[in-house]
């Protein structure tokens, strides 16, 4: 583990690779685990709306994923995932302004899309950036960082003390969005790809 902790840190894209990777699935988990709530609660409906809902991110993972792998082009662009990062954090605040069905649909189709594709990107930004002989032990120093920002993510209703899910979907959303925004800033100032 310490080898592998060791070998992110020396290099700062892989660090902001994992540190991407990290947020993007403990916020796609924390925005699955608030929905039924959000429904109930904010959106004062019922399961039919709920399993639209659960349907529509799964359609919009693997739709996504599908047209990535055919059009590899776009998965190769700079940073694309730190962009993903930046518009799925404005996509969950926009997610929890909306009342409308059609719109939640659609946004959350996007939201499953942008955290599958981005999660793709940064698993392969890994495999490149890791030197081969540790890989392994960088893959297990990621799985905690990934565990961390988790950790982090599904305390914040506890530490907080609310139970409203737009809440939690907005400042979750703002907290990628800036962080998304600064890693870019800064691989544009240092040129990193």
């Amino acid at each position: 583990m310490e080898g592998g902790l060791r070998a992110i840190l020396e290099q700062a894209r892989l660090a902001f690779t994992i540190l991407t990777m990290g947020l993007l699935l403990s916020a796609s988990q924390m925005a699955n685990v608030l929905v039924p709530g959000f429904v109930r609660d904010s959106l004062q409906r019922g399961s039919d709306v709920y399993g639209l809902l659960e349907m529509a991110w799964a359609a919009g993972g693997g739709a996504t994923l599908a047209a990535a792998a055919v059009r590899t082009r776009l998965s190769g662009a700079h940073r694309r995932e730190l962009v993903i990062l930046i518009v799925a954090g404005v996509a969950m605040a926009a997610f929890a302004s909306s009342r409308s069905l059609p719109l939640l649909v659609a946004i959350y189709a996007a939201l499953g899309g942008m955290f599958a594709w981005g999660r793709a990107i940064c698993d392969g930004r890994i495999l490149i950036l890791a030197k081969n002989e540790e890989i392994g032990r960088v893959r297990a120093a990621t799985s905690m960082v990934v565990s961390l920002l988790g950790m982090a993510i599904y305390i914040s209703p506890t530490v907080i003390g609310s139970e409203d899910a737009i809440l939690y979907y907005v400042s979750w959303g703002v907290v990628l969005s800036v962080a998304g925004a600064v890693m870019l800033g800064l691989c544009a100032r240092t040129g990193w790809s």
